[in-house]
């Protein structure tokens, strides 16, 4: 059976050429979720629509899927949607289409859409999917030492850099909240996350106002360190706090399988100066913006010297690798550490002060901390 769930990305062809970005999810039998049509003639709004239609074919090709839509115009800069009459006089026809019918059709890899509108315009997409889900595609030049890592970070110019530490090199750089097998960003920010800030606000001191761009960004990051799914990923601007993470609660099995922890670092400064950077959750252009945050009841973020990026995207690799091939730069790298250097690295990193109990300021860090200590291989 054909399985759309996912992000699917493309040019679009027709009338309103463009970029197409469709973000499919999964609820019982029906698949939901949103499309963006950014306009190429930037002074034209932009359109969005949100999808739902059962998982099962109607009829024909069990990979063919029919689509009613209500698209709305919106302002590809903001996110914002326009008021219809201010629309209408921004396009040249003076109309926007009340509805339009597509269909969408798996063929191989590639997701093929087609769609007419009420005033006839039309377009066609071939989209590909997010490869999130498939082992990482950057390689480290080897595995290095405990000393060669020290060694490379060194050099490296403090507040330039930022660092994030994975258990397996294998790993992708990828959300929470695309790990969880979520995609549809506006129907979380405007569905989902009122009701998670309602829940969370009686258990702060300070109220975090959802429209202000910095305390939505500390409210995120509080939810995100207190488990619940989130765009943002963690970095830290210490690479000895970066490999702490990468190394932290590995079992022996781990330990002992050949395999190696990988810690990437990111060329912050530059990419701020050659990217736009955007702080609002929902933004419909493809996007990886650093999130600098309050540490607003969250102690851990100055110990842990962390900050974090936001994102739409749920393959973040691929897009930095074309934004590097365009731009003619290298900003993201990584360095690889073999699983067996776990003793040495978490021992020294403790004779430097860097522990659970240190990084995570409280009870539940001490006790991680002793654990570590009295119970190294559990």
């Amino acid at each position: 059976m054909a399985e759309l769930v996912g992000q699917w990305l493309g040019a679009s062809r027709g009338t309103n050429p463009g970029d197409l970005i469709i973000e499919l999810e999964k609820f019982g039998q029906q698949y939901e979720g949103i499309a963006y049509l950014i306009e190429q003639n930037s002074e034209t709004p932009s359109t969005i629509a949100d999808l739902s239609f059962p998982n099962l074919p109607t009829s024909g090709p069990k990979n063919h899927f029919r689509v009613q839509m209500q698209p709305r115009p919106f302002n590809s800069f903001t996110g914002q949607e326009y008021p219809e009459a201010e629309a209408s006089r921004l396009i040249d026809s003076g109309q926007f289409p009340a509805s339009a019918q597509a269909t969408l059709s798996l063929i191989g890899e590639e997701l093929h859409v087609h769609w007419t509108s009420s005033i006839n315009t039309e377009g066609t997409a071939n989209l590909i999917p997010s490869l999130a889900n498939r082992p990482s595609t950057i390689s480290s030049p080897d595995q290095f030492t405990w000393e060669g890592f020290r060694s490379i970070v060194s050099s490296h110019e403090h507040y330039r850099f930022i660092y994030r530490g994975q258990q397996h090199s294998d790993w992708r750089l990828r959300t929470h909240f695309h790990r969880s097998g979520r995609f549809n960003l506006h129907s979380y920010t405007k569905r989902h996350l009122p009701i998670v800030h309602q829940h969370i606000t009686p258990h702060t001191n300070v109220f975090l106002d959802r429209d202000n761009a910095r305390q939505n960004g500390a409210f995120l990051s509080l939810a995100q360190h207190h488990g619940f799914p989130t765009p943002l990923l963690d970095w830290t601007y210490s690479p000895f706090v970066a490999i702490f993470f990468a190394f932290r609660g590995m079992k022996n099995s781990v330990a002992s399988d050949g395999g190696s922890v990988r810690v990437f670092y990111f060329d912050k400064g530059e990419w701020e100066k050659d990217l736009p950077q955007y702080q609002d959750l929902f933004t419909p252009y493809r996007h990886f913006s650093v999130l600098e945050t309050f540490p607003i009841e969250n102690p851990r973020m100055i110990p842990q010297q962390a900050l974090s990026t936001v994102t739409n995207l749920d393959d973040i690799e691929s897009y930095i690798q074309f934004a590097e091939k365009k731009i003619g730069k290298t900003y993201l790298n990584v360095i690889d550490i073999p699983h067996s250097h776990r003793d040495e690295v978490l021992g020294d990193l403790a004779k430097m002060g860097i522990t659970a109990g240190s990084i995570f300021p409280g009870l539940d860090g001490v006790c991680e901390q002793m654990k570590n200590r009295f119970f190294p291989s559990v």
